[in-house]
């Protein structure tokens, strides 16, 4: 693949800035859309969340458990408060939805709504969820979230399972504030000759009355990050505390902790965590900044061990998985099914069109390709699958 000159950043007329999502290598993105029954969609996450020490760190031992405590990148920061036009970088070829139709030749068309992330093979975003994979409209409306609370934007949301499931879903929504700190929209499904129709209702939210066991200032927990599975919610606080969410007499309720805080192991000056569910399994992934802020020297993925008591243990292996970790988001894939490098890691650092490779065999960051330089280093190639294998 050839090097391409540095793009800028698009803005409107408004102010608006414009961005693609999901943030992925775009071959990548092809197959997904030439292969719609892959399911592949349903693997996509929502974006990461960027860490740093409020307080310095001993480079020669691990952060303690309690302290010291963790604040919010403020690029990442910055990030979550441009609320932009987007456009959606995967050509499904065989489906549409209400604000974009393309085909092979067709032209890109922007979004003029929020991403907050991919749940469950659904696009989410602050008005609605749907299903970009089909040939028809499929697009459930969620109801307003409204300016009472000082206008608390929603950070992200996620499906607790897909809106089918017998056992019912829930939309959540973070808000990364202690007031409220989520809220929660049930979804209703019936079927009408053969048809399946959702609604989901008004927002319940919540605000946080736990302090966080990891925060030493004592303050209430403050979620950045959430992921839906099995029909519970598994939310990450800001200093690094799971904590899962479900439905307990008709009300939501932190009805579990996990003790272990969720950090890296080594020492850093900052990180960026990614949550994501994949084969059935809910992985961390932290892309670390050891020695410099602007540099990325480590890789770790973390396993949530469930059970009577939550443990997060260190993945030596992803054996036939790939893991891509975007800008904006997460994506998990069969190495097999789609031709990549197994058992390892691509990922980009500040840049959008810049990637690199962790081995986790080998335990080594290599390069891939970064167009905003023009180097001559080679694209991350794969070949694709043929049907029948």
């Amino acid at each position: 693949m050839a090097p391409r000159k540095k793009k800028d950043l698009v803005t409107s007329e408004e102010g608006l800035c414009s961005e693609k999502w999901p943030n992925l290598p775009q071959q990548l993105l092809n197959f997904i859309g030439k292969q719609p029954h892959l399911k592949l969609i349903q693997n996509v996450g929502s974006a990461g969340v960027t860490k740093s020490w409020k307080i310095g760190t001993n480079r020669s031992c691990v952060p303690s458990f309690k302290a010291p405590l963790l604040q919010l990148y403020h690029a990442d920061s910055d990030h979550h408060q441009c609320h932009g036009r987007y456009t959606l970088s995967i050509s499904f070829y065989q489906g549409f939805y209400q604000w974009w139709w393309r085909s092979r030749r067709s032209p890109e068309k922007s979004w003029d709504d929020q991403f907050l992330g991919c749940s469950h093979g659904l696009i989410l975003t602050p008005s609605s969820f749907m299903d970009p994979t089909k040939s028809y409209l499929h697009q459930t409306m969620l109801p307003s979230w409204d300016t009472h609370h000082h206008q608390v934007p929603m950070r992200s949301a996620t499906l607790s399972s897909f809106p089918v499931d017998p056992n019912g879903c829930n939309v959540m929504a973070i808000t990364g504030c202690d007031s409220p700190a989520f809220g929660v929209s049930r979804v209703e499904c019936w079927t009408e000759r053969r048809w399946c129709y959702f609604k989901a209702l008004e927002w319940s939210k919540q605000d946080s009355t736990l302090i966080d066991p990891n925060d030493s200032e004592q303050e209430l927990m403050k979620f950045t990050n959430v992921v839906g599975y099995s029909g519970k919610f598994y939310a990450l606080t800001l200093q690094g505390t799971l904590a899962v969410i479900e439905e307990v007499d008709s009300q939501f309720r932190i009805t579990k902790l996990c003790r272990r805080r969720a950090v890296p192991l080594v020492p850093s000056k900052r990180f960026t965590e990614y949550l994501l569910e994949s084969s059935g399994e809910i992985l961390l992934v932290f892309l670390i900044c050891r020695k410099s802020v602007m540099s990325v020297d480590h890789v770790e993925v973390l396993k949530l061990q469930l059970g009577d008591e939550l443990s997060w243990i260190k993945m030596e292996s992803l054996g036939d998985r790939t893991l891509f970790a975007g800008i904006n988001s997460c994506f998990s894939v069969t190495a097999t099914q789609v031709g990549c490098r197994r058992n390892s890691i691509y990922f980009t650092h500040l840049s959008k069109d810049s990637w690199r490779l962790y081995d986790m065999e080998t335990d080594t960051i290599l390069p891939c390709y970064d167009y905003n330089s023009g180097s001559e280093l080679k694209s991350p190639k794969w070949e694709e699958p043929t049907d029948g294998q």
